[in-house]
């Protein structure tokens, strides 16, 4: 589907469509960034290759992530040292990185966060 400024707005040409050496930046929003937006990251930092920056945020993040969690993401060989809970305030101050994709996970709605959502102008 034609959206008027990629023209086909397909993955593909997304990823051709970015300037070289540059990433596409995405942040993983869930409840407490204990379980599904840390283990999103995790995937998306393993398998993102060149073409993706990971990030993970909670609305009321927690003291740590879910050790099940964890135990899973060492198990399967996705651990990374620096994964820990965060909160999403640091991702939406006014001098924070712009990120190019927000998604939202598990309970979390999105339109919950009382923030100015900047985004990427195409």
């Amino acid at each position: 589907m034609a959206d008027g400024r990629h023209g086909d707005a397909s993955p593909g040409n997304l990823l051709e469509s970015r300037m070289p050496g540059e990433c596409y930046k995405v942040l993983f929003i869930c409840r407490d960034n204990a379980v599904h937006s840390i283990t999103a990251e995790a995937l998306l930092k393993r398998w993102g290759d060149i073409d993706f920056c990971a990030y993970s945020a909670g609305i009321k993040p927690a003291e740590a992530i879910d050790p099940r969690t964890v135990e899973l993401l060492k198990e399967r060989r996705i651990w990374q040292k620096g994964l820990h809970a965060k909160s999403h305030q640091a991702f939406f101050e006014r001098d924070a990185l712009r990120m190019d994709f927000v998604i939202s996970l598990g309970e979390c709605a999105l339109k919950k966060l009382c923030v100015d959502v900047r985004f990427r102008r195409c």
